[in-house]
């Protein structure tokens, strides 16, 4: 999935918050639905078992799974 200029401004932008919260989760995504990840940093990999690869274009949703609460879940 190519990402928009608007995106590509703002990963651009947010790289370096990445890198400065080594100690802290931190996951970029986009502005607009479906708000796909557009980066990472490596504690948010340690976190979640994730590689960078494997979750850049995808959504948040993907770390929901069938023990997420249904109420806190949004409708399909």
């Amino acid at each position: 999935m190519p990402l928009s200029q608007r995106a590509c401004v703002a990963h651009w932008r947010l790289t370096p918050l990445l890198a400065s919260r080594p100690a802290q989760a931190c996951v970029v995504t986009g502005a607009e639905p479906p708000w796909h990840i557009l980066d990472v940093n490596e504690r948010w990999c340690e976190l979640t078992g994730f590689t960078r690869d494997q979750v850049i274009g995808n959504t948040c949703r993907m770390l929901q799974g069938p023990a997420t609460c249904s109420q806190v879940r949004p409708s399909p």
